[in-house]
């Protein structure tokens, strides 16, 4: 989907990726197949190598990270996104993860 909507009029396409579902995966993998971390690795160095209106945001654990930090003044490290909404919904009461695509045209 990246790549077709960097293809279409968009001035910019930002892929923002959780990199704790990156490394669920990861540790989920059968043995002998190729590493989804090393297949990530390369489709990134792709995207920002060939796509130029194409932005990768890296979201370590989730986004629900950067929304946290709109509230408070944190460095704790989380390991997952769950105990980061745990803390998000001390501000947000009523968020809830949601898995819909986003994007908008001109």
């Amino acid at each position: 989907m990246v790549c077709d909507l960097s293809n279409k009029e968009f001035t910019k396409v930002f892929w923002i990726i959780d990199l704790d579902t990156v490394i669920k995966e990861e540790n989920e993998a059968p043995k002998g197949k190729k590493s989804p971390l090393k297949i990530f690795e390369e489709y990134r160095t792709d995207l920002i190598t060939n796509y130029t209106n194409v932005v990768v945001i890296v979201n370590n654990p989730c986004l629900e990270f950067w929304f946290l930090l709109h509230f408070e003044k944190t460095s704790k490290y989380f390991n997952t996104c769950s105990s980061v909404e745990t803390e998000l919904k001390k501000h947000l009461k009523n968020y809830e993860k949601d898995t819909k695509v986003l994007h908008e045209t001109k």
